[in-house]
């Protein structure tokens, strides 16, 4: 009984000393796996960081305006009317003459130091109605107008153009993107969305010299007023 008793005892003993063995064992997994987890959390949330559009990198801004007040002292005007345009809720408003009687306009940055794309977004307010009503850029070489990238109406529809691309929104953002001697005109109907190619040539002067861009509108109607919103203007540099 004695011997029994004592195989008994040292049995449920081991029993004792392998369930704690184990339930050790069981422990320090379950520890494992939560630290495990956990540190797959992080890397979890730290790729979503990375991904999201908010983390993502902004180009490198050369000159902006928001219209916040005053046009920004960079702006020259190489035609203007004082009773045709006006900064109102942060925005410069354009109106739409018959002829063309504003353009402001900006230095643009040496294209053989890199790529940089000049982009605005432009609101009709009311919509065109006329033929040939426009808004859009006027590019200065040298101080002489050489191409211009307009929303336009044409036989009673709109476009961007040159390109002739159907555009059918009261709202477009219009951007040139310049590399070396190229440019590229894109455009966003709504100013949301992907950015869409109008068409593309070749800079006068070859990049070279006094390059500008203006603002400007015309072939608006004699017994209304039309007003051209220009907002969140940029000249931002690309990436090589």
């Amino acid at each position: 009984m004695r011997a029994y008793g004592g195989i008994r005892g040292r049995r449920s003993g081991l029993l004792k000393s392998e369930a704690g063995l184990l339930f050790g064992v069981k422990i320090e997994g379950i520890a494992m796996i939560d630290s495990a987890a956990r540190m797959f959390g992080c890397c979890l949330t730290l790729a979503c960081f990375i991904a999201s559009p908010a983390s993502a990198a902004e180009p490198e801004v050369i000159f902006t305006d928001s219209f916040d007040g005053k046009l920004a002292r960079e702006w020259t005007w190489i035609k203007q009317n004082d009773k045709a345009w006006r900064i109102k809720d942060g925005a410069l408003e354009l109106r739409v003459m018959p002829g063309v009687d504003n353009i402001p306009a900006v230095a643009l940055p040496d294209a053989s130091a890199g790529p940089y794309a000049v982009e605005v977004t432009l609101t009709s307010v009311p919509a065109p109605t006329q033929q040939y009503e426009q808004v859009g850029f006027a590019w200065f070489h040298e101080g002489k107008q050489r191409f211009k990238y307009v929303k336009e109406r044409i036989d009673g529809k709109l476009y961007v153009f040159p390109g002739k691309k159907p555009m059918d929104k009261a709202t477009v953002r219009m951007r040139i993107e310049v590399r070396g001697e190229k440019f590229t005109a894109k455009y966003q109907p709504d100013a949301k969305g992907e950015l869409l190619t109008a068409f593309d040539g070749k800079l006068p002067g070859g990049g070279k010299g006094k390059h500008q861009v203006g603002l400007h509108c015309f072939h608006g109607p004699k017994d209304a007023e039309h007003w051209i919103r220009c907002d969140d203007f940029r000249i931002v540099k690309l990436k090589k």
